[in-house]
């Protein structure tokens, strides 16, 4: 039932910085990785799935600039971005369960 999930990005080259403390790895140039453990990427009900996708976000917002404590503002803006968006549809991606699936498209 719990598994593990791989985020990785791109960074934006008008990125000044990334916040590497919140990176797992680097990757390549422009690359970052973390991995979220014990995720249910087989969740059975949708308040599993939305569980899981949130903890998917938050690592998303981490990777891309926003890390726990940030203000609404900075999150709102880094949930705007391509960094959060592409991190998020990839992990969706890579765990391909339908109720996850579901949910991700109807937040998009």
């Amino acid at each position: 039932m719990n598994n593990f999930i791989r985020l990785v990005l791109a960074a934006p080259l008008g990125l000044a910085t990334i916040p590497v403390v919140h990176a797992e790895e680097q990757i390549g140039p422009d690359r970052y990785a973390m991995t979220l453990k014990d995720v249910n990427v087989r969740p059975k009900s949708p308040e599993e799935a939305r569980k899981t996708l949130s903890r998917i976000e938050g690592a998303a917002l981490a990777l891309c600039g926003a890390p726990r404590g940030s203000s609404s503002y900075l999150k709102r803006s880094v949930m705007k971005s391509a960094c959060f968006k592409e991190s998020v549809a990839d992990a969706v991606r890579k765990i391909d369960n339908p109720l996850i699936n579901r949910l991700h498209q109807s937040a998009g």
